[in-house]
């Protein structure tokens, strides 16, 4: 006999197909002689049965983990701004000083909310996004001191 689901070949003393867990034709499990009656309607789906959009519940972010992203974004926004700003006027001080400051707003928000709420993933990754920047910056920064050392030391 044959599953009516797959078409797997089915023995004789199966009331499940183990491919696709379809209940055989047969409403009763034979138990030592006995016969049991099985539950169609109580029965769950069987696990490979693929799933729809709609069996799952849509995530909604919370007004804290919003807040947190909307933190993030202003604040790199803004330290973009100001670095843009600074490089075209001679004295920038203090614009540099902003925006290190809104750089510094935006690491600490993306940092909170990732401890905050880890299973989050715009926040995950958006934390790791921002955290491979900073640690290429400084990386950067560093291989640039060392090659401006070397070069020092190569003109005294």
């Amino acid at each position: 006999m044959n599953c009516e689901k797959c078409g797997y070949a089915l023995l004789d003393v199966w009331n499940v197909c183990p491919i696709c867990s379809r209940i055989i034709n047969n409403k009763t499990i034979h138990v030592q002689n006995e016969q049991v009656p099985i539950n169609i309607e109580n029965r769950q789906n069987p696990i490979n049965e693929s799933k729809t959009k709609s069996d799952y519940p849509e995530k909604r972010y919370s007004d804290t983990e919003r807040s947190f992203i909307l933190a993030f974004a202003i604040s790199l926004f803004l330290s973009i701004f100001f670095y843009a700003l600074s490089s075209h006027e001679r004295n920038s001080n203090n614009l540099s000083m902003l925006a290190m400051i809104s750089h510094l707003v935006a690491l600490v928000s993306i940092v909170t909310a990732y401890i905050k709420f880890p299973k989050n993933r715009t926040i995950a990754i958006m934390f790791w996004v921002y955290i491979y920047l900073v640690v290429s910056t400084v990386v950067g920064l560093f291989v640039l001191a060392l090659a401006c050392a070397a070069a020092w030391q190569m003109i005294c």
